[in-house]
């Protein structure tokens, strides 16, 4: 399909157990997706929630990925754009979601949008990344609230939690991972449910 839409739908308790993983929605290449008022939740080894690949679009609001399990140290991600894919993320929650590379990950000439949306509890290596080559050029961090996440890079409790790839890099390509945190959610508040 060129243009499709998923709404209105519950991927849920999903357990299989490849350790590749699985992915919950894949957009391949050159096709435009929109999801909208969907939940994931409880699922084990889902290497992703929403993918974007291959110079394909993908919009994901009002939506929710709670009580995931990822694939890592396998790259995963609830929310991912790779090779030239752009992916806009606006009113969507992130709650106790486990062993993921990232909440939102954007590698390979890839732009990523987020805004009004909410990363609460968890773990993962990172909660938003970007690649070198990749974008962020939608992140209304004034708008995005995050809140006792665990992770290996930008671990801090300020708003300094998107981690962007250094020229040079290699991160998630077998060599050395360096980059710096940048401001990527500072709102007080959850703009979704009121969580401060």
């Amino acid at each position: 399909f060129v243009n499709s839409e998923v709404g209105n739908a519950t991927i849920s308790d999903n357990v299989i157990g490849s350790s590749s993983g699985w992915k919950g929605v894949f957009a391949g290449m050159g096709v435009e997706v929109s999801v909208s008022d969907c939940e994931f939740s409880n699922n084990r080894n889902m290497e992703t929630g929403v993918t974007a690949s291959e110079t394909s679009t993908v919009s994901v609001t009002s939506t929710g990925f709670s009580n995931n399990f990822g694939t890592s140290p396998n790259v995963s991600a609830l929310v991912l754009a790779i090779s030239d894919a752009a992916i806009n993320v606006d009113q969507v929650s992130f709650r106790d979601n486990f062993n993921y590379t990232s909440q939102v990950f954007g590698i390979f000439r890839s732009t990523i949008s987020l805004t009004s949306s909410c990363i609460i509890g968890g773990a993962s290596d990172t909660v938003i990344f970007a690649s070198q080559d990749s974008t962020f050029t939608g992140v209304d961090a004034s708008s995005n609230f995050v809140l006792g996440i665990s992770s290996t890079a930008c671990n801090s409790t300020g708003s300094n939690r998107l981690f962007f790839e250094d020229q040079g890099s290699m991160c998630f390509q077998g060599g050395e991972c360096t980059g710096t945190c940048r401001d990527g959610a500072s709102s007080p508040t959850c703009v979704l449910d009121g969580t401060t």
